[in-house]
């Protein structure tokens, strides 16, 4: 078993399916030390193994160094080389049988608020309890896992995308690349009648966005675990996103393009897209060209609110 990084969340989830049937596994530090020890947590409660050997490999920036040390794991340096580590460590599986696995996942279906989820059995919220954090915003309760987007804090986007909500009621609504589940939830505090779908790449995030959920009394329709809208079936009346893809690197314009035409293929005649975008990349000319209108509803000093309709 191999883990890397730059693995998407779904290639991720794959891993966890079922058990983990492996003797050695390989983890390339994370540049997060919590979700380095979610990950070892996790891998311990999915071993069909007694035992199995840890290889965790990384630079001296990626905290490996710091992280071994103090990690609750016996972790030994077995060689360096140009400022790059491997450590080594013995991991022995949870304590937990195949029947506690199926009544844990049974618990989480009774639990959940959703009426449907994608992630299905490969992860449950009972197997990451001790690594979720929370804040409060506006009154609402956001619970987050290591990983996911708006760790512990409101950004500054999404600050500036939810006073726009209240202007946007619709029935059928997507909130994409959905996080800890600061949209969804400021989204249903205004419109608890939506059907709201939460998609993300990241299952940990569909947790995170589950249980904030679940904490402010609210209803998912349902939570998809997609790189993208591939898996998408439904046409939407909105489609609100402050997308994972706005950090200013060249690449990531090519994959905002993208959702812009995938998003105007989601959504009814009428249907409504409402995006945050960094001031300085040009979404207006892409959502011209595909929904033939554009309107800057906000802006700060890094972001601003763009919204589109498609055209019946």
């Amino acid at each position: 078993l191999a883990y890397q990084p730059h693995f998407s969340a779904v290639a991720l989830t794959q891993l966890f399916q079922g058990h983990v049937a492996a003797s050695n596994i390989l983890l390339f530090m994370p540049k997060e030390k919590a979700l380095a020890e979610m990950l070892i947590h996790l891998i311990k409660q999915k071993l069909t193994s007694s035992a199995a050997t840890i290889y965790l490999v990384g630079d001296k920036r990626s905290g490996i160094q710091s992280f071994a040390k103090n990690s609750s794991e016996d972790f030994q340096k077995q060689q360096s080389l140009s400022h790059h580590y491997l450590y080594t460590a013995q991991i022995k599986a949870a304590q937990a049988t195949a029947q506690d696995g199926i009544q844990a996942s049974e618990t989480r279906n009774k639990e959940t608020l959703s009426k449907k989820t994608q992630i299905k059995d490969t992860l449950s919220s009972k197997e990451v309890t001790g690594f979720f954090q929370s804040y409060e915003h506006d009154g609402l309760r956001l619970f987050n896992l290591p990983s996911v987007f708006s760790f512990q804090k409101p950004d500054e986007g999404s600050l500036l995308l939810i006073p726009h909500f209240k202007d946007f009621p619709a029935e059928r609504v997507l909130d994409f690349g959905c996080g800890s589940g600061l949209l969804t939830c400021s989204y249903l505090k205004q419109h608890p009648k939506a059907q709201l779908d939460a998609l993300d790449a990241n299952a940990f995030a569909l947790l995170s966005t589950e249980k904030s959920a679940q904490a402010n009394r609210q209803t998912l329709n349902q939570t998809l675990l997609s790189n993208g809208l591939q898996l998408v079936n439904t046409q939407y009346d909105l489609i609100f996103s402050n997308p994972p893809f706005h950090q200013g690197q060249e690449q990531t314009y090519d994959i905002a393009k993208q959702f812009i035409a995938d998003a105007h293929r989601h959504l009814k005649p009428g249907g409504k897209l409402l995006i945050v975008a960094n001031r300085f990349l040009p979404y207006e000319p892409t959502i011209l060209s595909t929904f033939g209108n554009c309107k800057e509803l906000s802006n700060n000093s890094r972001y601003k609110i763009i919204a589109s309709y498609k055209k019946s």
